[in-house]
């Protein structure tokens, strides 16, 4: 164990036998010490061509890989992914002294499978190139044939893993040169009679979800599959896949393309979904409820470079679609109930209102709301505090509230942000005659 107190390069270059025997010993202790001096030596590249010129440590790592031990797997995979991202290290992973030990150790678990597929994803996410060197090695052939696994949940750590390949361009364009998308299509035609459509379902959702965040067009335009799909799902009986079929039009709404991409679709198909979003916000029980909230929030949000009268305009438009003026209301007796979650969530949505153009009269114009704002005292904890602040911060900061607020109401949001988020009012102690001071 005295290896680890040693300087990363006399450990390589004085002690690579026990370095060896710490990466195989039957205890978890020394192996997670071993990946945490290899990790380390990564950092040098003079030190990563000595790891990856010794065969038997990268196959002694390969094996910590396999490893049953959780946490030993997954110090193995951060170990491997910076090496991979190295010319020496992907070279040395893709050799034929090591490929033998990564055949044999994925092939007793799909566990091991997955743990391999992470490196392989992870490592193709940083280049172009570390992607084609897989492909030609094969590994990406392996990654997405484990999508038709069987094994449900396998095949669903997967479709996450991708999809942060997905939502980098050059993954994105080798996942549909690859036939992925259209294969993840079918599996969307498929699920809707699936026995286990629940769990399948929203992990495809949530994938295309992330696609139309950063490539909406091509996905509206190559997809059209995905968005009709998309659509019936707010329909679904079941809780789990209309929520998160609502977060997922929240989430390709966050950005500016995705709003875009929302906006062409027809007009009653976007009311019924907005409509839907607002039924499940006030009509569901509580944890559904809170996720159509921020989904809610994500529909309305707006960035305030972004603020575009187009943008604005189309927030505006789906603010009315959700309720308007009476789901401003219904927030406000919502911000008022004692669940901080969803006192959190409601006031995130009054939030995104507040930072519009169009936004700042409604808040104004609503009974109470200013009032409710201002008032500290219905705040308990911090995160409540912060919440109020932030909405009325969003308030003053934006564009227009100069001309939209009257003095008084100006004077006072300005005091209540120069005093911050947990200001506490001093209060006044009278001393009646008789009584000691």
């Amino acid at each position: 164990m005295l290896l680890g107190a040693l300087a990363s390069d006399i450990t390589l270059e004085r002690y690579s036998t026990p370095l060896n025997r710490a990466l195989t010993h039957p205890n978890k202790q020394p192996k997670e010490m071993a990946l945490n001096v290899l990790t380390r030596a990564v950092e040098e590249p003079r030190l990563t061509d000595l790891i990856t010129s010794d065969s038997s440590v990268l196959t002694n790592v390969i094996g910590c890989l396999c490893d049953e031990e959780l946490s030993v797997g997954e110090k193995a995979v951060q170990l491997l992914v910076r090496l991979g991202q190295t010319p020496a290290g992907l070279a040395g992973l893709c050799s034929d002294a090591v490929r033998p030990a990564i055949v044999e150790g994925t092939s007793r678990s799909d566990v091991n499978k997955i743990r391999l597929y992470q490196v392989v994803i992870e490592v193709g996410i940083s280049t172009p190139d570390s992607l084609a060197t897989f492909k030609r090695e094969g590994f990406t052939e392996q990654v997405i044939g484990h999508l038709s696994s069987d094994d449900v949940l396998s095949r669903l750590a997967i479709l996450e893993e991708l999809t942060r390949l997905a939502v980098v361009k050059h993954g994105f364009e080798f996942l549909r040169t690859e036939g992925v998308f259209k294969l993840l299509v079918e599996q969307i035609k498929e699920c809707r009679d699936h026995p286990l459509a629940t769990i399948v379902y929203p992990g495809l959702l949530k994938f295309f979800g992330s696609v139309g965040h950063e490539f909406p067009d091509e996905l509206l335009n190559n997809y059209p599959e995905v968005i009709e799909a998309l659509l019936e799902a707010v329909d679904s009986e079941d809780c789990v896949i209309t929520i998160t079929a609502l977060e997922t039009v929240g989430f390709v709404a966050t950005s500016v393309e995705g709003k875009a991409l929302l906006s062409k679709l027809e007009d009653k198909s976007i009311r019924h979904v907005l409509n839907r979003m607002s039924e499940a916000s006030s009509r569901l029980a509580n944890e559904w409820r809170i996720r159509a909230l921020f989904a809610m929030a994500n529909v309305l949000h707006v960035e305030l470079e972004e603020s575009v009268e187009e943008l604005t305009k189309i927030s505006e438009l789906w603010y009315g679609l959700l309720g308007g003026d009476e789901i401003l209301a219904n927030l406000l007796g919502v911000a008022k109930q004692p669940f901080p979650e969803m006192k959190s969530a409601a006031l995130q949505v009054i939030k995104e209102v507040a930072g519009q153009p169009w936004g700042v009269t409604k808040i104004v114009n609503c009974p109470g709301l200013v009032d409710f704002l201002l008032d500290r005292s219905t705040e308990s904890s911090l995160e409540g505090a912060r919440a109020k602040y932030e909405v009325v911060k969003a308030l003053v900061e934006c564009s227009v509230s100069e001309g939209a607020l009257d003095e008084l109401t100006k004077t006072r949001l300005n005091e209540f942000i120069t005093q911050g988020p947990c200001h506490e009012p001093r209060s006044l102690e009278v001393a009646l005659e008789g009584q000691p001071h």
